[in-house]
C-alpha cells in the first residue's frame, strides 16, 4: 500500500569576486507517491523546478549585504519568484545587528492535497486533504541584535510574517462525534512576535540557558482564529559537567512553560465552538556518566512533577501526559572494555 520515489537533481556554482561571493544553482524534483492514506491507495505525482542566484557582498569591514532571488516552477501552480535581502552590521566584536526581508512560496504536499485516511481505523478521526488548495506565499520582516561579553551571550529578535492562502489543518466535529482534520487555505494569516535568549557560562562546568518567546499567531477561517500556538512560552535549562578522575558526569535540568490558549473548532452544520487549554509546565531531569573501559550510564526522568493533562482533546495541541516517565540506559563497549 505504500511506495514513495523521489528524484532530485542539483547543480550549484560558487565563485568569489573581490568583495563578492556569488552563488547560483538549479534543482529538479520529481516525486511519485502511492500511499494508504490516499483514497483507494491511489498514486499521485508532482514535478517542480527551482533556480536561484545570490550575492554576498562585504560592503566594508563588518558590514555584509546579501541579495538573492529564487524562481520556483510547479507543474500545477506555475511560476513563483521570491527575493531575499539581508543586512548584517557588527560595529565591534561584542555586538551584531541583523535586518532582513524575504518572500516565501510553498506548494501543498501530495498528502495535503489527496489524503483521505481514517486515523487508527476506528472511525473517530478522518484526515482529509483538499485537491483545490492554493499555494502558500508569505512575506517576512526581521530584526535582531546579539551581544557577547565574557561568558554571557544575549540575543533579542523581532519578526513579522504575513501569509496569503496559508495552508492550515482545520478541526471539524460532526454530530456522531466523528472528527475531521481537513486542509484549507486560511482567509487571513499572520505571525508576529519576539524572542529573547540568554546563555551564561558560570565556570566550574555550570551553564545556564533561558528563553522567552511571544507569538501573536492568527489563522482565520470563517472569521475565527483557529491557531493552536500558545502566545507566551518560556524555556530554561541548567547543566553541570565535571570530571571525577577518569569518570565524566553530566547533569541537566530542563523546563518548558506555555501559557493558556483559547481557540476554535468547527462542528457539524457550520457551528463554531470555542475550546480552551490551560497553561502547562513540563520539566525533565537527565544524568549521564561515562566510566573507564567503555562503560556509560544514562538516566532520564520526564514530566518530573507529574503533570497530568485532563483535557480529552489535549492530543490536538500537545502530547498528553499521564505520569512520570523514567528511562535508564547502560552501554558497554566490548572493544574498549577488553582493549581489542
Amino acid at each position: 500500500d505504500y511506495r514513495n520515489i523521489t528524484k532530485t537533481f542539483k547543480a550549484d556554482y560558487e565563485e568569489n569576486f573581490n568583495a563578492h561571493c556569488l552563488s547560483a544553482g538549479a534543482e529538479v524534483n520529481r516525486e511519485r507517491l502511492k500511499h494508504y492514506m490516499h483514497k483507494d491507495s491511489s498514486t499521485q505525482s508532482v514535478d517542480f523546478y527551482a533556480f536561484y542566484l545570490q550575492d554576498n557582498w562585504e560592503v566594508v569591514r563588518n558590514l555584509n549585504f546579501i541579495a538573492a532571488l529564487r524562481a520556483d516552477y510547479h507543474r500545477k501552480y506555475h511560476w513563483h519568484f521570491t527575493p531575499k535581502l539581508n543586512l548584517m552590521y557588527a560595529p565591534c566584536r561584542a555586538f551584531t545587528l541583523r535586518a532582513g526581508y524575504s518572500r516565501g512560496f510553498r506548494s501543498p504536499s501530495l498528502k495535503e492535497l489527496y489524503m483521505d485516511y481514517d486515523m487508527g481505523g476506528q472511525g473517530f478521526l478522518q484526515l482529509v486533504g483538499n485537491p483545490d488548495l492554493k499555494p502558500e506565499t508569505s512575506r517576512q520582516y526581521s530584526l535582531s541584535a546579539e551581544t557577547t561579553a565574557g561568558g554571557v551571550n544575549f540575543s533579542l529578535s523581532f519578526y513579522h510574517n504575513r501569509f496569503k492562502d496559508q495552508i492550515v489543518w482545520v478541526y471539524w466535529k460532526t454530530e456522531n462525534q466523528m472528527a475531521y482534520n481537513r486542509t484549507m487555505n486560511a482567509e487571513t494569516s499572520k505571525t508576529r512576535g519576539m524572542e529573547a535568549i540568554l546563555n551564561m557560562k558560570l565556570g566550574s562546568g555550570i551553564t545556564l540557558r533561558s528563553s522567552y518567546a511571544y507569538v501573536d499567531d492568527c489563522q482565520k477561517v470563517e472569521g475565527r482564529n483557529i491557531s493552536y500556538v500558545r502566545p507566551h512560552s518560556v524555556t530554561f535549562r541548567g547543566m553541570y559537567a565535571h570530571r571525577f578522575g577518569r569518570t565524566e558526569a553530566v547533569f541537566s535540568f530542563h523546563g518548558q512553560w506555555g501559557s493558556r490558549l483559547k481557540t476554535y473548532r468547527f462542528l457539524n452544520g457550520g457551528e463554531i465552538s470555542s475550546v480552551s487549554f490551560k497553561g502547562r509546565l513540563m520539566c525533565s531531569l537527565n544524568a549521564a556518566c561515562r566510566f573507564p573501559r567503555g562503560v556509560s550510564f544514562m538516566l532520564g526522568v520526564d514530566n518530573l512533577f507529574n503533570r497530568k493533562d485532563k483535557s480529552s482533546e489535549s492530543n490536538v495541541l500537545q502530547i498528553p501526559r499521564k505520569g512520570i516517565t523514567a528511562v535508564g540506559t547502560l552501554n558497554v563497549n566490548i572493544a574498549d572494555m577488553f582493549k581489542l
